[in-house]
Parts: C-alpha cells; sequence; structure tokens
C-alpha cells in the first residue's frame, strides 16, 4: 500500500473504534497516556491554563539574546512556581509558553493595574 492508502486506512480505524472512558483522579504522565480512542473523566473540573509571554517576539527582535534568554527564564521560572505552588501540574513548556493543568482552581491575584514599564538594556 501506499502512504495515501495507509493513512486513509488509518483514519477510518480511529472513526470506527469506539471510545473507552475511565474516571481519573490525576493529571496523566506521558506514559500513562495512549494513543487511540480512550477518555478521562474528573470528578472536579480539570483546568487548563495557558500562560504566554505577551510581546515576546518584538522582545527577541529588539533585545541582546542574553537579556531576552533571562526574562524567558525567569518568567517561565516564576509562572512554574505559581502553578506548582497551586497544585498545578505541568504538562509541557513550548518556548515562551508553558500548559499547566489543574485539578483545583488557581487563584492567583491579578494586579489591580498594569505595572509601570521596565526599561530594558538594548
Amino acid at each position: 500500500m501506499g502512504l495515501t492508502s495507509d493513512l486513509e486506512s488509518d483514519v477510518k480505524e480511529v472513526f470506527a473504534m469506539r471510545w473507552e472512558t475511565r474516571v481519573g483522579e490525576v493529571v496523566p504522565e506521558a506514559e500513562h497516556l495512549r494513543l487511540g480512542n480512550d477518555a478521562v473523566t474528573f470528578e472536579e473540573a480539570a483546568i487548563l491554563l495557558y500562560a504566554h509571554l505577551a510581546e515576546s517576539t518584538a522582545l527577541v527582535n529588539a533585545k541582546k539574546n542574553h537579556f531576552a534568554a533571562e526574562v524567558y527564564k525567569t518568567y517561565l521560572h516564576c509562572a512554574a512556581n505559581i502553578i506548582r505552588k497551586n497544585d498545578g501540574v505541568i504538562t509541557a513548556f513550548d518556548g515562551d509558553r508553558i500548559w499547566p493543568c489543574s485539578l483545583a482552581i488557581l487563584s492567583v491575584p491579578m494586579p489591580a493595574k498594569a505595572p509601570s514599564t521596565l526599561t530594558m538594556p538594548s
């Protein structure tokens, strides 16, 4: 069979499969994930948070590499600690993004107004 036929067969198989549903109590580790029609439900609502560093492309384009890297590292460090402190589980890092999941609501206070603009070295 050619690639097209193989892919068409695989897609048909996925759509023909029945979904298996199980109750979960924790966010699964990567090694516990199964390929196929496997669904996990939670008694509590699972919360997915997409935390992205605003204006990160402009930062990289306008500032020195080491400075941009320091901003990324400190942002991800602080975000990861806030997430873990609130019982969240980090499922992935992707550049300037962090993908946490939590079975509890993250209650992180937001500032009343935006902080003053920082002066960044060029």
